[in-house]
């Protein structure tokens, strides 16, 4: 039996195992990123048989097994590029890399057109042991469609390119980075000006409020109310906030369905019908004396009370 072979039938038979590898790694990084406030996609997939045993025999390697370490692959993709080094850094936190890769800097070789972004080798463990390795790939939204239309075009046919080919893909990846960098200064921008913040807890609030409730609201209220308890938040953007809200209604599911349902009809309780009630019930269970203070300042105190009574504790 030939040594491909070997390794073919080994992958074979240990290929499920890989694909649980895939999903496990995936949706930790989905939960980190998540609980960082970055935007982005991740998925995981364990490789082909096909394009293992091709891999193995177009590299012409002598220990393919060993040699394919991308048998396990996770990928993010991000919304915005100025996040990949924090990306970085937390797949560096949490696990042990063995590998770094800044495809960006081979991207621009005179004998090479390539794609950006960032490959790590990670090592994953259960306690001490080792269960597999898996590589993972960092990159923004323009470079993953030019790496997927560069592999399609490029490197599956296996045909060089003319000199004018090789000329207009450059272009198109000169492009690709003009179009990270100013989606990049944009995105800064945006986040940057008057109000933001609380436009984002609004809709932050009303994603949590329609779990429960399907009424329409006062946006300008709801402004003016998360505006005058904005203090009481932690000081992170609202999207790091999100975490907390989303883990603080899967905790009090029950609950909340049921004050939605008691108070569906009473007119008398204006913040029940507003997106923002989720964010003042969470201050009421996280930092309910906080929540007074800064209440008081403008907001009438009556329709904090009754809010509390609602919540019970």
């Amino acid at each position: 039996m030939s040594v491909i072979a070997d390794a073919r039938a080994r992958f074979v038979a240990e290929r499920p195992a890989f694909v649980t590898l895939a999903e496990r790694v995936a949706d930790a990084i989905k939960k980190r990123t998540r609980s960082e406030g970055i935007a982005c996609s991740v998925s995981g997939r364990a490789k082909e048989v096909s394009s293992f045993v091709g891999k193995a025999l177009r590299k012409n390697y002598s220990d393919p097994w060993t040699e394919i370490t991308d048998k396990v692959g996770v990928r993010v993709t991000l919304d915005d590029p100025s996040d990949l080094g924090r990306v970085v850094e937390l797949i560096n936190s949490d696990y042990e890399v063995v590998e770094y890769q800044d495809k960006t800097h081979t991207l621009w070789e005179a004998d090479k057109i390539g794609y950006g972004g960032v490959h790590l080798q990670v090592v994953i463990r259960d306690g001490a042991d080792v269960v597999g390795e898996c590589e993972i790939q960092v990159r923004s939204a323009a470079q993953n469609l030019w790496s997927e239309m560069s592999h399609r075009l490029l490197y599956k046919p296996g045909v060089e390119p003319d000199d004018d080919t090789k000329r207009a893909l450059t272009r198109l990846a000169a492009l690709m980075e003009i179009f990270d960098e100013e989606v990049s200064r944009r995105v800064k921008q945006m986040t940057a000006a008057p109000g933001y913040r609380i436009e984002e807890l609004i809709n932050l609030a009303e994603s949590e409020f329609y779990r429960f409730s399907d009424n329409t609201y006062d946006r300008p209220l709801s402004r003016y109310v998360i505006s005058e308890i904005g203090p009481t938040l932690p000081s992170e953007q609202a999207h790091q906030y999100a975490a907390q809200l989303h883990a603080f209604v899967a905790d009090h599911q029950d609950k909340l369905t049921d004050i939605f349902r008691r108070y569906a009809d009473v007119s008398t309780v204006v913040l029940i019908h507003q997106p923002e009630s989720m964010i003042i019930f969470e201050r009421i269970a996280s930092d309910p004396f906080t929540l007074r203070e800064v209440w008081g300042r403008q907001l009438p105190s009556d329709e904090l009370d009754q809010l509390q009574a609602i919540w019970g504790d």
